[in-house]
């Protein structure tokens, strides 16, 4: 997510942000990443209705270019011969609750 959040979001660049993280010894890579992504609809209502955190009230701009990385982020991981390897998929949850949530998430990694 930082690659999305800062690295686009933030406008550091996504390669700075990504050769950022695996630059740590420590770094153990996923085999998959899974992205939840609500409607846009719902992401719009819901930060209306509450006292917005640091990255809710950063604005349309930076949500939408974290939005587009996101989209893009199967291409990215792919395109580097370090990720190369990690699957990614957006999820768009039909479900509510934490439990049907979490029902379709088992789902897409079955």
């Amino acid at each position: 997510s930082s690659i999305a959040y800062q690295g686009a979001g933030r406008q550091m660049g996504i390669e700075r942000v990504l050769d950022l993280n695996l630059a740590n010894p420590d770094l153990i890579l996923p085999n998959l990443v899974l992205h939840l992504a609500p409607p846009n609809r719902e992401e719009l209502a819901r930060r209306m209705n509450r006292d917005l955190d640091r990255f809710e009230s950063a604005g349309n701009a930076f949500h939408q270019r974290v939005a587009e990385c996101f989209g893009q982020m199967g291409n990215i991981l792919a395109s580097d011969s370090r990720t190369e390897g990690i699957g990614f998929s957006t999820i768009q949850p039909k479900g509510g609750t934490p439990e049907e949530i979490g029902e379709e998430v088992c789902e897409a990694i079955r």
